[in-house]
């Protein structure tokens, strides 16, 4: 996206089971706040069935570190 800022990341939960050991992936248990629109249901499209139901933490400003693998220093940093 155009909005995102140098250094800034973003992170989409689409993890797979397979991903994980012992196929535990993160709708087995996900902790966090939970969007206030999966709360909503009987409004036509809004309608969330329990199989297909997942909680998705809403977190903001949640700080992370990441260096790329081979050690060099990450792209895109401010160093003043």
């Amino acid at each position: 996206s155009a909005s995102v800022r140098p250094g800034q990341v973003i992170i989409y939960n689409g993890w797979e089971p397979y991903q994980f050991e012992n196929w535990w992936d993160e709708s087995n248990l996900e902790p966090g706040m939970i969007k206030w629109l999966h709360l909503a249901g009987g409004y036509g499209h809004l309608k969330y069935w329990p199989t297909e139901w997942q909680p998705c933490p809403a977190m903001r400003a949640t700080r992370c570190e990441i260096a790329p693998a081979d050690g060099s220093p990450p792209i895109g940093l401010d160093e003043s």
